[in-house]
């Protein structure tokens, strides 16, 4: 049996993950245009940034050295499968259960309720 402390807990942790995410996605908005930004002024190609990244040497064997080789073996992104309305957060239903949906759950919401319609799943 859950106790009131554990209860608080979890509705924290909640909160620290969505703040975390929150912070994750301010700081790309800002940083990756700025990044394009500094590319484009100075002429410079995003296969260049590929072969001049070099992936670090402590990344497990039997992967790419070069960000270029890791990019070509990446799986490509799954369609959005469910999606909060009040904000758009979507979810492929792969990996980890993103907080908006387990709290919506915990609040007694089906998982059905946020699934978006096969018409409008973007391809």
């Amino acid at each position: 049996m859950k106790t009131n402390t554990d209860r608080r807990i979890k509705l924290l942790d909640g909160k620290i993950d969505r703040l975390v995410a929150q912070r994750a996605k301010l700081i790309r908005g800002e940083v990756i245009p700025s990044l394009v930004r500094q590319m484009r002024d100075g002429g410079i190609t995003p296969r260049e940034i590929a072969q001049a990244w070099k992936i670090p040497a402590s990344a497990p064997s039997g992967r790419s050295s070069t960000l270029a080789g890791a990019l070509k073996t990446a799986k490509p992104a799954r369609p959005a499968k469910y999606r909060k309305p009040e904000t758009g957060d979507t979810w492929s239903g792969m990996g980890k259960r993103p907080a908006w949906l387990r709290d919506a759950e915990e609040r007694g919401h089906s998982r059905d309720e946020f699934l978006i319609p096969t018409e409008e799943t973007p391809q």
